[in-house]
């Protein structure tokens, strides 16, 4: 049985995978000039391709932290 936590991030993730790939169906070759539909497909797959790794993602995020240089750290903030 899947916590209410886990049944949510699902359901999330399967309503913007659902979004995405609405918006991948519907494009015809008007909206776009040539050369951008290209681009426009790979965007939309590297970013499914993100919400079903999110995990995989934020778990090596977090690893990636905790490991800078802390001299860099201190004068810039990437945590925002």
């Amino acid at each position: 049985m899947l916590k209410k936590e886990e049944r949510v991030k699902i359901d999330i993730r399967k309503e913007i995978l659902e979004l995405i790939h609405k918006k991948y169906s519907n494009i015809s070759v008007g909206d776009y000039d040539p050369d951008e539909i290209d681009i426009v497909l790979d965007e939309l797959k590297e970013i499914a391709e993100m919400v079903r790794d999110k995990d995989k993602l934020m778990e090596w995020y977090q690893q990636r932290r905790h490991s800078r240089n802390k001299n860099v750290s201190k004068y810039f903030n990437f945590d925002k």
